[in-house]
């Protein structure tokens, strides 16, 4: 069935009811939205906050607040090294060797959102200063890794991670490989 559209007087398709615009706390934008299946999710700006708040915790080295920002459940598809436990506890314990091993920051430099999800594209920066597993012993050398991550936003927490990072580079910075010719 297609409705006249208020404006322009063209036609466009009924929407389901699923898509009716959600009650906002501000005129600016909805706080709540319903998804198809009637859960609820955060709107796309609250998410993207989340996903900084999340790494700028991080940088604070506060790997604490993973508590209150990630799901007990979390699910990370690329971890960033094998033997670790499944969930937020995992997440955590990746973290404190970071933190330990390269204390840097991570710079956000662009954040796309839509729905339950949350692009970010970034740079970490750190310096090796203690062994990472590998073992790879300190080597004092500042590093700089480019990454794309998504974050998929359950009831107001991280819930799952998907990365896409630049770790031949960062191989090359902590000298475990040479190019040829290089």
């Amino acid at each position: 069935m297609k409705v006249p559209l208020r404006s322009s007087g063209r036609w466009a398709p009924r929407r389901p009811a699923f898509f009716a615009p959600a009650t906002s706390l501000t005129t600016e934008s909805p706080v709540i939205t319903m998804c198809t299946s009637g859960r609820a999710i955060m709107a796309t700006e609250d998410n993207k906050g989340l996903v900084r708040r999340f790494y700028a915790e991080i940088d604070a080295g506060n790997i604490d607040a993973m508590d209150e920002l990630v799901a007990e459940d979390y699910v990370d598809h690329n971890p960033p090294f094998p033997g670790l436990p499944a969930g937020r506890e995992g997440l955590k314990q990746a973290f404190r060797v970071f933190w330990k091993a390269t204390p840097g920051r991570h710079e956000i430099e662009d954040q796309v959102a839509e729905g339950d999800k949350v692009v970010t594209r970034l740079m970490a920066l750190g310096r090796h200063e203690d062994e990472l597993p590998g073992p790879l012993p300190a080597t004092g050398a500042d590093l700089r890794e480019t990454a794309v991550a998504i974050h998929r936003i359950a009831n107001g927490r991280i819930a799952e991670h998907w990365s896409d990072r630049d770790d031949l580079a960062l191989m090359q910075q902590l000298g475990v490989i040479t190019l040829p010719g290089g």
